[in-house]
């Protein structure tokens, strides 16, 4: 199988993510060995924590296309931001400061993990307000979301994308964020699975185990849909 992934921090030196080159180059390795065959580097855009990284970021990209070339990889690339909300931060999207993913209307958007929930439900839907399809980050995170992620379920209805990550399918980031996953999976809340991959030894970019399980708790085509098919729709990006 393969999969698409839409969530990486792989650029090199850019953020909390891969540190180095060798650090890049090991997690495009590590990806393409797993089966992902379409990589959306997502690095974040949050000035106050990581500044204004877009030349770093667009510099970074061309060695990673450079470098998959030279291995002889069968991999599309393309770019796009992890938006850290804040308010006004919709200016910088139409501003063209902050990407969305691979030129589409679709945002990747993230907020503090223990924001509350009617932040992240308003911050939503100003997205969705300035024209922009938001896809929510790692839903299974906020803890003050309802454990019945009746929040979730709404913002879906509304127009927006839930993603989780696959180490929260696979229950490394704890039992909370595992039972939560499996509820999105559960409800067919989510939209995507992405690896939200961050180095070469923890948070890393396979996706294959998450597939699998999901494969066979629920359907193979459904599993298809989270890792392939819905991240290539979001890309604009046809098979």
């Amino acid at each position: 199988m393969r999969f698409a992934d839409i969530h990486i921090h792989a650029l090199a030196g850019v953020d909390d993510g891969a540190a180095t080159e060798a650090d890049m180059r090991g997690m495009i390795d590590a990806a393409y060995a797993d089966g992902t065959r379409v990589i959306c580097f997502t690095p974040h855009w949050y000035p106050a924590a990581f500044s204004d990284n877009r030349r770093a970021s667009e510099a970074a990209y061309s060695r990673a296309a450079a470098y998959a070339v030279s291995r002889g990889y069968d991999l599309k690339l393309c770019l796009g931001n992890e938006l850290h909300y804040t308010d006004g931060c919709t200016e910088r999207i139409a501003e063209g400061l902050c990407r969305t993913l691979n030129g589409t209307d679709n945002v990747l958007v993230d907020f503090s993990e223990n924001e509350d929930a009617d932040v992240i439900m308003r911050g939503v839907r100003s997205i969705l307000n300035a024209g922009y399809r938001p896809i929510l980050a790692h839903v299974e995170r906020y803890t003050r979301l309802h454990s019945d992620l009746r929040e979730a379920r709404a913002l879906r209805a509304d127009g927006a994308l839930i993603q989780i990550d696959s180490d929260s399918v696979v229950g490394k980031f704890g039992f909370g964020c595992r039972m939560r996953a499996k509820k999105c999976l559960d409800g067919h809340i989510a939209d995507i699975v992405a690896s939200d991959a961050h180095g070469v030894t923890r948070r890393t970019p396979q996706l294959s185990a998450a597939f699998g399980l999901t494969e066979r708790r629920y359907s193979p085509e459904y599993a298809r849909a989270l890792f392939w098919d819905n991240p290539l729709r979001v890309l604009g990006i046809g098979e």
